[in-house]
């Protein structure tokens, strides 16, 4: 299970392992108060949860994949091999072509 680490809000990587229930119990719990307080955290935990909801959708035959190409370079990445702050531009990147 995944922790859940958060002072002011909830990383991208958070929200995902919540949606996906990746996350332990104890930090499910510490999640689920900060978004009783957190609009901001609220609001990309229902985008990332429209978006899974998408996906599953228009992948009801189960034949959604990625791409090979992409599928090895994840499995050869390092949890540290990208730097925190470009983590975040990657994903508003990503979350901005979900719209």
């Amino acid at each position: 299970m995944r922790q859940f680490d958060s002072i002011d809000h909830l990383s991208y990587e958070a929200v995902a392992a919540l949606i996906d229930g990746e996350l332990s119990p104890s930090a499910t719990q510490r999640a689920h108060s900060h978004l009783a307080e957190c609009s901001d955290c609220r609001e990309e935990t229902q985008r990332q949860q429209a978006a899974a909801a998408a996906v599953r959708l228009h992948n009801g035959d189960g034949c959604l994949r990625a791409p090979r190409s992409l599928v090895e370079k994840l499995a050869l990445m390092t949890d540290g091999e990208i730097p925190a702050e470009e983590t975040h531009s990657l994903w508003s990147k990503l979350r901005g072509g979900l719209k």
